[in-house]
């Protein structure tokens, strides 16, 4: 188990596998430090066999340039002003949903991102009132987030995609870690897709759903409002919630 869970705490490997053990088995279980010792031995380092990029100079290992369909997955690669450089991964399958689709909704993340980048963006699409992640770029420099206001949800789903992520890797990894963390996201997002469009609906939190109803209500008057009317009564609806 250690070996496919390079990064995962000795002591939850070993609570997972010794669970729900026979009283004969337990009279016999090794030592809890003859235990973790044998996990350190096992561990595999999926990287091993990789040079760890450390400026932006690196050639990236074309394992990283395909999904886990091996299907193209860097769809742009680009070095520009001789200090900065710009990775963009999506899919064929996703730059067609972001085309069939008005709205898309953008945000960037710096805990994700690494030393050499700045910044992971992300674009987003909504369907069924679910978010799914199309687009990843890995920036250089700090990138201004775009966002669409009176769509179903808020940028409050881009951060529960966000904290997701963050939760999966460590705070900044190295690049092949996180690259290989955005391929797993990627084939979460191709099974999400399939089961949305199947029928499968996700039950949306209330106070979600009345949130979006009041957001579209004013965004529906904004030719009969004020500017400053329009912006400061979506301040209202959008404001942080008080504990």
């Amino acid at each position: 188990m250690s070996s496919s869970q390079p990064y995962t705490k000795p002591r939850k490997i070993i609570l997972e596998c010794q669970k729900n053990v026979p009283d004969e088995v337990a009279a016999i279980l090794p030592s809890y430090n003859a235990s973790r010792q044998l996990c350190t031995r096992n561990r595999v380092d999926p990287y091993e066999s990789y040079d760890i990029p450390s400026d932006i100079n690196f050639v990236l290992h074309d394992d990283f340039k395909v999904s886990e369909k091996k299907e193209l997955f860097l769809i742009y690669d680009e070095t520009y002003n001789e200090q900065d450089r710009m990775l963009i991964f999506s899919t064929e399958k996703n730059l067609q949903i972001l085309n069939e689709n008005r709205y898309w909704l953008c945000d960037g993340t710096f805990d994700a991102a690494l030393s050499i980048f700045i910044q992971l963006f992300s674009m987003h699409n909504l369907k069924n009132g679910n978010n799914l992640p199309l687009v990843y770029g890995l920036f250089t420099n700090k990138q201004q987030a775009t966002t669409v206001l009176g769509q179903p949800r808020t940028n409050n789903n881009l951060e529960g995609w966000h904290n997701a992520l963050q939760s999966t890797i460590k705070s900044h990894p190295h690049l092949l870690c996180l690259i290989s963390n955005l391929r797993l996201e990627q084939s979460n997002t191709e099974n999400e897709y399939i089961k949305l469009s199947t029928g499968q609906v996700n039950k949306k939190k209330p106070k979600y759903i009345k949130l979006e109803e009041q957001i579209s209500k004013i965004v529906s008057e904004f030719s009969d409002l004020k500017i400053l009317d329009y912006l400061y009564n979506l301040s209202l609806l959008l404001k942080p919630e008080i504990t």
